[in-house]
This record gives structure tokens, C-alpha cells and sequence, in this order.
């Protein structure tokens, strides 16, 4: 491994920020582990507002501690973010008004004038690192704070003009965005390196929104002029053929040392290190909901995802109603928030007049683990995908899994074993899915304990594997720039 020891680098975390951790999330938190690991000095980009916090008269130590604790808090805790043109409250709605209209008609820079850098000063005794959720707040160095800049640049984004938000590059060596963002290195930032991850473009190829289309272009066109990740060879594909041709002469003629990767990610279940068989059927069992089946190990079929058309969640509800494997108690687990829109409200009816399928609600990392532990397969019928991080989980855990066969998941098929466990089947056709019920349905384990446990040991060598080429992957492309 090319070691990045001595080198700073600040990563942003907008979806670090968010109430809920979703696949974004997991992959920041995959990244700052592999930086971590490649024994780079990580900074963490953060949004939260520090003004209003005044510790004029007391030393560094005690600012730096007590910050810190804010920032963990606000980490921990999570905001629900709002779209930047809908202000709530009624006190900040003029502040907000002239920030954006200095957006519209300057732009915004944010530099060592307008931040703050502070050091990651109390860790030894923090609760925060204890926490699930801000564990990985142990790798961090610091935290560099820019009040609203993810706000700021999705603002910007959705701007005719693209006015852009820029960033002063400091003292640190690069800045890695977890997702593509309208920002930019102001020109003082000499030798400079910017690198974007670029997940998808789902937005601009399923139930497109002229707004979210407006924004998100302007978003992947920034990327144009930075150095990319990219988590499928599927996604860098999209991403040149969209964005490459009408850049392409300025890219080559002043952009010619940019440079791109796939990474392959890290999974992204957490398994305690004592593998207590008695906790995972404790924790399995006290999932009991009201006129449902009783949970049983490997009695049920799993879908991990967040619920919308794009999912494909009415084709797995059917097939299973289809199915009728309710009468023999083996059960059709969804995790997941219903929305308020139509389509959830829909599914809200089937799953409600249906005592075998089970809505779990937004659940935690434990609870998500040991609902993989003991599932007889995981189900992932999406119309499109990014890469797919629910089917690289249960390859990893050795759990078979069915999925749809888009681009991203037949990537997936192809890497280590991975095609021992995975079946790939048309998202279009209720009939197959009915069948995979049908036919997989009934499974006899003879050792459920065992089969656990070889499950978690298969899945911490996969994991540990998949990580240090993650991490290989990274210090080598870092090294190239």
C-alpha cells in the first residue's frame, strides 16, 4: 500500500449530516476509514454554524474540546435538511435572503477568514465515539466549519448563472467530496487537488425532476474539472458519455492531468466481536408487530432499501401475495420509511392487509445486521441502480440474494465469489419473482447456530479484504495525482 502518512485531507460529509444514514452515509464512512487506514490526517467539512458560539476569553484546549462536543452532538443528532429556497423560521428568513442574493450576484468563497479549524482534542474520554452512529468520528483529526456550504452549493446549483462556491484548499493536501457538489478550489489554492465521488446519475435517467435535473447537471459538470471516484465502472461509463463530449476540447486542452478511478467499496454491517448467538435471536425476536407472523430465522425473505418506484418494491409485495408463502409462516421483511407520496400510501394498503410481510420502519445498524444474520435471502429488485451496496452486504456475509440484473448489479456478480451467491432476474417480470419465492421459499437449516457463525467469519474476511483494496485503491490513485 502506498502509505499517505503526513498528508491532510479534508473530506465533506453532507450525508454524515443528515437524520438518517443512508447509502451515501456508509460509503463516507467506508472512505474515512480507508484514509485512516492508508494513515492520512482527516478533516472533516462541516456545515453547522459557529458564530453564535463565544469563547473569546479562554485558552485553545478549551475551545477546541468544547466545540468538538458540539459539532459530535450535532453529528449525532442529524438534521433534517430542507430545500435551500424553503426557510422555515421566521429570524433567519432575511439572513438567509441576503446570503443568496450575494451568491446570485458574487458567489461565495469560504476561507481560513470566514471558518473554523478546530482539533479533535478530546477523544479519550468522548461518549460521542462510543455512539453507532459517530464511531467513526475516532479517525478524525479535526474539523474544519463552514456554516451552510452544502446548502450553499446545492443554492448555487440550481442558479441559471452556476455561480460557483468556492473553497480555500488551506494547509490541506486535498479535498475528497463523498458526493459530487457545485464546488470548486478558489485560485489561491496552489497545487491543488480536488477529487469528487460520482455515485449515479439516477436523477437524470429515472423520474426526472426539472428542478433536482437543473441542479444535478451543474453538480456533475463541476466534476468535469475535478479529479473522480466513481463506485461502478457503470457509473463512469454514464458520467463520460453525458458529460464528456461537450466538454471534452476543454477538459483536454486545460485539464489534461485530471485523472478518474472505480473503487470497489467496503460493506457495511457491524457485527459485535463476541457473537453472541442468544443476543441475535433476542434481538430478532423483539421485532413483534401487531396481527404479523412471528419472525424466525431464516423464515423470511429480506428487502434493505429505501422505499420508492425506483426499488421496485410493488413487484416483490406482489410476488409474494402471489406466492401465498404467508400460509406457511415465512414472512417478506421490508426496512424502510413509507413516505407520505401515493406510491407509499399504496403500499401502505397491501402491506397492512397482508400479516406475512412486515415494515420494519427506519431501524438501527445492530437491527439491520441481524436481520441479514438470519434471512434465508435478500431480495433487490431496483429498475436502476448506482452500485448496489444491499446485494455487496449479503455476497459478503455469504447470505444468497436475488436481484434485478441492471448493470450495477451484474458488476457486482463478477467480483471474488460473488456469483455463488447471487441470481440475477428481470425486474420487469412478476412471474420470475413469484417464482423465487416460490422456489426458494422452503429452507432447511439443519445448524442454525452454525450457520450464523460461518456467515460472520466469511463476512469479516470479506469485509477486511474488500476494505484494504479500498484502501489500496485510494493512497494509489492519491498518489498519482
Amino acid at each position: 500500500m502506498t502509505s499517505l502518512k503526513g498528508k491532510k485531507i479534508l473530506v465533506t460529509i453532507q450525508e454524515l449530516e443528515n437524520k438518517e444514514h443512508r447509502g451515501i452515509a456508509f460509503y463516507t464512512k467506508s472512505l474515512i476509514l480507508a484514509l485512516n487506514k492508508a494513515e492520512a490526517e482527516i478533516w472533516l467539512l462541516v456545515s453547522m454554524d459557529f458564530k453564535k458560539l463565544k469563547f473569546k476569553n479562554y485558552n485553545e484546549n478549551f475551545k477546541n474540546s468544547t466545540i468538538s462536543t458540539f459539532v459530535s452532538d450535532y453529528l449525532t443528532k442529524g438534521v433534517v435538511k430542507n430545500p435551500p429556497l424553503k426557510i422555515k423560521s421566521r429570524r433567519n428568513k432575511l439572513i438567509k435572503i441576503i446570503n443568496y442574493l450575494k451568491i446570485i450576484f458574487f458567489g461565495k468563497s469560504y476561507n481560513p477568514s470566514n471558518s473554523l479549524k478546530v482539533i479533535f482534542s478530546n477523544k479519550r474520554e468522548n461518549p460521542y465515539l462510543k455512539l453507532e452512529r459517530t464511531s467513526y468520528l475516532r479517525y478524525v483529526e479535526g474539523f474544519y466549519l463552514a456554516p451552510n456550504i452544502y446548502e450553499n452549493c446545492l443554492f448555487a446549483s440550481l442558479l441559471p448563472l452556476n455561480n460557483q462556491i468556492k473553497i480555500d484548499k488551506g494547509n490541506f493536501d486535498a479535498i475528497i467530496s463523498s458526493a459530487p457538489l457545485n464546488l470548486h478550489l478558489n485560485k489561491k489554492s496552489k497545487n491543488k487537488i480536488l477529487v469528487q465521488t460520482i455515485h449515479d446519475l439516477i436523477p437524470l435517467e429515472y423520474e426526472p425532476k426539472k428542478l433536482m435535473v437543473n441542479s444535478f447537471s451543474r453538480m456533475l459538470k463541476s466534476c468535469v474539472f475535478s479529479n473522480n471516484i466513481y463506485v461502478s465502472g457503470f457509473s463512469r461509463n454514464k458520467f463520460k458519455y453525458y458529460m464528456n463530449p461537450k466538454f471534452a476540447n476543454l477538459r483536454n486542452i486545460k485539464n489534461n492531468f485530471l485523472k478518474d478511478t472505480v473503487i470497489t467499496q467496503p460493506p457495511t454491517l457491524l457485527f459485535e466481536e463476541n457473537d453472541n448467538q442468544i443476543i441475535y435471536d433476542n434481538i430478532l425476536s423483539s421485532i413483534n408487530i401487531k396481527n404479523k407472523l412471528p419472525l424466525k430465522p431464516f423464515k423470511y425473505f429480506l428487502f434493505n432499501a429505501s422505499i420508492d418506484s425506483r426499488k421496485n418494491v410493488f413487484l416483490l409485495v406482489n410476488a409474494y401475495q402471489n406466492s401465498n408463502l404467508q400460509k406457511n409462516g415465512i414472512s417478506l421483511v421490508i426496512t424502510g420509511k413509507l413516505k407520505k407520496d401515493e406510491y407509499s400510501l399504496k403500499l401502505k394498503k397491501i402491506i397492512n392487509n397482508n400479516p406475512g410481510i412486515i415494515l420494519t420502519d427506519y431501524i438501527s445498524e445492530t437491527l439491520k445486521s441481524t436481520l441479514y444474520l438470519n434471512a434465508s435471502y435478500l431480495l433487490s429488485p431496483s429498475i436502476i441502480e448506482g452500485f448496489g451496496i444491499p446485494v455487496l452486504d449479503a455476497c459478503c456475509l455469504g447470505l444468497p440474494c436475488v436481484a434485478s440484473d441492471c448493470s450495477s448489479h451484474k458488476e457486482i456478480k463478477e467480483l471474488y465469489d460473488f456469483d455463488s451467491y447471487l441470481e440475477l432476474f428481470s425486474p420487469e417480470s412478476e412471474m420470475q419473482w413469484t417464482n423465487v419465492f416460490l422456489n426458494r421459499g422452503y429452507i432447511n437449516i439443519l445448524d442454525p447456530e452454525q450457520k450464523r457463525l460461518n456467515r460472520i467469519r466469511r463476512y469479516k474476511e470479506m469485509s477486511n479484504k474488500i476494505l484494504e483494496t479500498f484502501s489500496n485503491q485510494l493512497s494509489r490513485f492519491y498518489s498519482e495525482l
